[in-house]
């Protein structure tokens, strides 16, 4: 295992879909991974565990 220092402008920006439509989703940074399993620190605050399936690379747009 190795750990990392990263600046807060070098994460990934993600998209996480809420739902199985894939019609609601929220955004956030990619701080970590391990196991198929990301870090994501939200707009929000909130840091949440997704599983690899849920995401999506942000592409700035809405």
């Amino acid at each position: 295992m190795s750990i990392q220092n990263r600046n807060s402008g070098d994460g990934t920006r993600v998209q996480v879909w809420k739902d199985r439509s894939k019609t609601s989703y929220v955004c956030g940074q990619m701080i970590g991974s391990n196991d198929r399993i990301y870090g994501i620190l939200l707009d929000s605050g909130e840091y949440i565990d997704v599983p690899e399936h849920q995401l999506k690379k942000f592409n700035g747009e809405r």
